[in-house]
């Protein structure tokens, strides 16, 4: 179990983050959100945030805040928007901001030399792993090289609803144990596209998973949330 002086610090996505942009948060709170920057590069203290009962613990994972998916049903939206206010910032429309901890990778390698060692999630609690900027900035995979490079590598076990995952098998498949679900909730993309306007279609979450198993990581397809569709086709 982690003592007092290893565990880290129990603290908000927002609050956690230094503002890098040269905008001061009270000048870009008088712009409005029409001025404000929607990308915004921070750094942070930590990343690895402890979770989990006593005998279950593992750590989630966030190189992100905000999430440029945009799923409708997202109660992220509601859990940051506290943060963003706090820090002076404009609300936004959910799926129209992002801020970047530019520094993620760095800070997780120093975390895995000193702190205990638990299983560590990607959680798209607040953004998820592999949304559209992870192509330009490859975050995440810089946070997954910094795993492999590690003394002991941890479990890894990603979430998404983005095909670009498949980019990282590689480093997924060098790993001790690496799991990726993908959520699948529904079959009708027509839905899946109103409800989740910028995630991969349904078909390439399909070839996705087998993408996955075919690599030999685990697949786990997610049936969350349920939303409008045949259950027994998608079955």
């Amino acid at each position: 179990a982690a003592s007092a002086a290893t565990k880290p610090a129990s603290r908000s996505p927002m609050r956690a983050a230094t503002v890098a942009h040269s905008a001061a948060p009270t000048a870009l709170a008088a712009a409005g959100a029409a001025d404000a920057p929607r990308v915004r590069e921070v750094t942070v203290d930590h990343l690895l945030e402890l979770a989990g009962p006593p005998a279950a613990r593992f750590y989630t994972c966030s190189p992100y805040v905000g999430c440029l998916i945009g799923c409708r049903f997202c109660y992220a939206q509601e859990r940051l928007a506290a943060g963003r206010a706090a820090a002076g910032l404009p609300m936004a429309p959910w799926g129209s901001w992002v801020d970047v901890r530019v520094n993620a990778a760095a800070v997780l390698a120093d975390e895995l030399a000193r702190l205990p060692r638990y299983p560590i999630k990607f959680c798209p609690i607040v953004s998820d792993p592999y949304h559209a900027i992870e192509a330009r900035l490859g975050l995440t995979r810089a946070c997954l090289a910094a795993i492999a490079a590690a003394a002991a590598p941890p479990p890894v076990l990603l979430l998404t609803r983005a095909a670009l995952v498949t980019r990282d098998l590689d480093l997924l498949a060098a790993l001790p144990w690496a799991g990726v679900g993908v959520s699948l909730p529904t079959i009708d993309d027509d839905v899946r596209a109103h409800f989740e306007p910028r995630a991969a279609p349904i078909a390439a979450r399909l070839a996705t998973l087998a993408a996955i198993r075919a690599a030999g990581v685990a697949p786990i397809a997610v049936g969350q949330p349920m939303l409008p569709g045949p259950v027994d086709a998608l079955a």
